[in-house]
């Protein structure tokens, strides 16, 4: 699925998902504006309260047209600061538990969190972090298929990887599809010592 582009009708994130565009100081102004755009510029940066996944894709697709791709990747990087979290030991548990993550920050359109920790359930219709750990290597693949910009999930995937092991270094594989080029899925290679 291409980039900005939700998969099901009526799936809401958190607030405090969406305070990761707010909260970066160079881009507030403008993603206050592009959410205001929406309706969404009087939400509450927490977990309890949840808003509409297509209204908030347009107004960060509104901010990314106008900003510099990498503050794109600033943003993912602030996810970690911000997004509700599983525990995390090591830098292959970290990104084999990205997909959980994402989607404990999701609610289906009959408000049921899209992953239940106690009940180990995980529901479809936002697309997933896919970690694949190449064997014999210091190495992961992750292969992503979500409605999220590309250089939004790499400062993603790039802040999850780091706080587990400083030398990662994450580079998106050239010869796969890319989302932003209106493929389906995007894949990344994280490397470290």
């Amino acid at each position: 699925m291409a980039e900005f582009t939700p998969y099901t009708k009526g799936i809401t994130l958190n607030g405090k998902t969406i305070h990761s565009i707010t909260s970066t100081d160079m881009l507030k102004d403008k993603a206050f504006k592009c959410l205001a755009t929406v309706g969404l510029d009087n939400y509450i940066p927490d977990d309890r309260h949840w808003y509409s996944l297509t209204k908030f894709l347009k107004a960060f697709k509104m901010m990314a047209d106008e900003i510099n791709p990498h503050a794109l990747f600033m943003v993912g990087q602030r996810i970690l600061g911000t997004a509700v979290l599983p525990p995390m030991k090591n830098i292959e548990e970290a990104l084999g538990l990205l997909d959980i993550t994402y989607h404990m920050n999701h609610k289906d359109p009959d408000g049921r969190v899209m992953f239940d920790p106690e009940k180990k359930i995980m529901l479809d219709g936002i697309g997933h972090y896919k970690a694949i750990k190449v064997k014999g290597k210091k190495e992961i693949r992750m292969i992503v298929d979500v409605p999220y910009p590309c250089r939004f999930d790499r400062g993603l995937i790039n802040t999850f990887a780091r706080r587990y092991n400083k030398t990662a270094y994450i580079r998106e594989d050239l010869d796969a599809p890319c989302r932003s080029k209106g493929a389906d899925s995007c894949t990344y290679i994280i490397t470290w010592k």
